[in-house]
């Protein structure tokens, strides 16, 4: 007695690469969408971290009776900075030194330029400051 042999072996090569093709040409469409979504989603959390960090910067002030100084940088938001006495410090603000989603330290300067009490901001995708892509509040000098 003979036995039927069951002629569906599996996939052809054929069939494979027309398979690779049609998930070739969904990624071509797709990837370039997520990147946007990507650099989208690192500028809204910086933002997010700067506006964290103005609202330290306020608490801060408020304790000590100035801003941290341009030398003592972000810094003071998270290590008491000499010259404070413990009543004039706020406290640790942050677990450790911000950074924007770049993993690049914000740019901190009091005071700031164009009578501003102090510049924050991050130098964006590119790194580099003082570029069409640098991520800033903005912010308004108080009326004293």
């Amino acid at each position: 007695m003979k036995t039927k042999r069951c002629r569906n072996r599996g996939f052809t090569f054929i069939e494979i690469m027309i398979v690779v093709v049609i998930i070739g040409i969904i990624m071509s469409a797709a990837v370039p969408r997520m990147l946007g979504q990507t650099n989208h989603a690192r500028t809204a959390s910086t933002q997010a971290t700067l506006s964290s960090i103005v609202t330290a910067l306020g608490l801060f002030e408020a304790k000590a009776g100035r801003l941290p100084t341009t030398e003592e940088g972000l810094g003071a938001l998270v290590r008491k900075p000499t010259g404070l006495s413990e009543d004039e410090w706020a406290g640790k603000l942050f677990p450790a030194v911000p950074c924007d989603a770049w993993k690049e330290e914000f740019v901190y300067r009091a005071p700031g330029d164009a009578d501003m009490d102090y510049d924050l901001l991050s130098k964006g995708p590119d790194k580099v400051e003082k570029t069409g892509d640098d991520i800033s509040l903005n912010l308004t000098k108080d009326a004293d």
